[in-house]
């Protein structure tokens, strides 16, 4: 399903919620990989041991995958991680973010995911499906998060 293909970037979310757009393979769990993405793609400073270490904290039965409820306890109980930092679009060095340019980006801090993981989480997040953000989507996403 393909979410606000006719309405503006700055609406695309209104039916959709932040989990919605970490849940890239839709089984209505986050893992940390989907965790990881997410925040990677908003330049958040962590860490695989820091998510996990995070899921460790509110995953009620232990494995390893936090549901919707889960997650609304994860936000509230982080602190920079999730909230602090500016989230910079340059900072991907592209004028698009697409699967490349985003794999750079995480490999550069040290988090090492596969090119179909990447171009899921992409075409999850963009609201007519593609697996590329341009600067206005992006930005976007960005304030649908901060703004959860």
């Amino acid at each position: 399903m393909l979410y606000g293909a006719q309405r503006a970037p700055a609406a695309v979310w209104a039916d959709r919620d932040v989990f919605d757009l970490f849940d890239s393979d839709r089984d209505g769990l986050l893992s940390a990989d989907e965790i990881l993405l997410g925040l990677g793609l908003m330049a958040q400073p962590v860490t695989r041991s820091d998510v996990e270490f995070l899921i460790g904290l509110t995953d009620g039965d232990g494995d390893g995958r936090i549901s919707r409820a889960e997650f609304a306890q994860l936000r509230e109980r982080a602190p920079a991680p999730f909230y602090g930092g500016e989230l910079v679009f340059a900072g991907f060095g592209s004028p698009v973010i697409d699967t490349g340019a985003l794999l750079d980006y995480l490999r550069r801090r040290g988090l090492d995911f596969s090119r179909a993981q990447v171009t899921a989480f992409l075409r999850n997040v963009h609201p007519q499906g593609r697996a590329a953000l341009p600067c206005e989507v992006y930005e976007a996403f960005v304030r649908a998060y901060r703004e959860a």
